[in-house]
C-alpha cells in the first residue's frame, strides 16, 4: 500500500501589534474594526511585512495607519494566532506596543475606515472578532502589565 504524503499547510503571514497601557491600574488595549466587516469585528492593528522594512517597522507603521497611536515596541514578537482568510489560513505574529501617544482623528491616517476604542484587557477579551486573538490576550495579560509597569500609569 503507497503511503500518503501529507501537505504542509502553507500559511499566509502576516504582523501585528497589540497597542495596550496602564490607565490607573488597569491594563488597556487598543481594538480597531476591521475594515472588511463593516465595523463589526474587533481586532488589533494588523496587516503584510512591508518590503523595505523589518517586521517589527511593519507592525509599528500598521499602529499608527490603522489606529493613530505611537510608542514603544518591543522587538520580539509577544505570540502569534490563526485565523481563516477567504479560505486560506493566515498567522499574525504580535508584537506588543506600550502606548506613548494616541494621536488627533484628523492625523490618524484610517480615521474614516475604522472605529478605534481603548478597552480593558477582559472586554476586548470578549470583544475581539477571533477566537485566538482573544486567547493571545488572555494568556499575555500578566506580561503585558508587567510591561506597561505602574510608573507609566496616567
Amino acid at each position: 500500500m503507497a503511503s500518503k504524503k501529507k501537505k504542509k499547510l502553507q500559511y499566509e503571514t502576516r504582523i501585528g501589534v497589540i497597542p495596550f497601557m496602564m490607565v490607573r491600574n488597569d491594563l488597556m488595549v487598543m481594538l480597531v474594526t476591521a475594515k472588511s466587516t463593516a465595523d463589526t469585528t474587533w481586532i488589533v492593528p494588523k496587516g503584510k511585512i512591508e518590503p523595505d522594512m523589518t517586521k517589527a517597522e511593519s507592525a509599528e507603521l500598521e499602529a499608527f495607519e490603522e489606529a493613530g497611536v505611537h510608542g514603544h515596541l518591543y522587538e520580539e514578537v509577544l505570540d502569534s494566532f490563526t485565523f481563516s482568510r477567504r479560505g486560506r489560513p493566515v498567522r499574525v505574529s504580535l508584537f506588543p506596543l506600550r502606548i506613548l501617544q494616541i494621536v488627533n482623528p484628523s492625523d490618524w491616517v484610517e480615521n474614516k475606515l475604522r472605529r478605534r476604542t481603548l478597552v480593558t484587557v477582559h472586554q476586548a477579551v470578549q470583544m475581539v472578532g477571533y477566537p485566538g486573538l482573544a486567547g493571545v490576550l488572555h494568556r499575555n495579560a500578566e506580561y503585558l502589565k508587567h510591561l506597561a509597569g505602574k510608573d507609566q500609569s496616567i
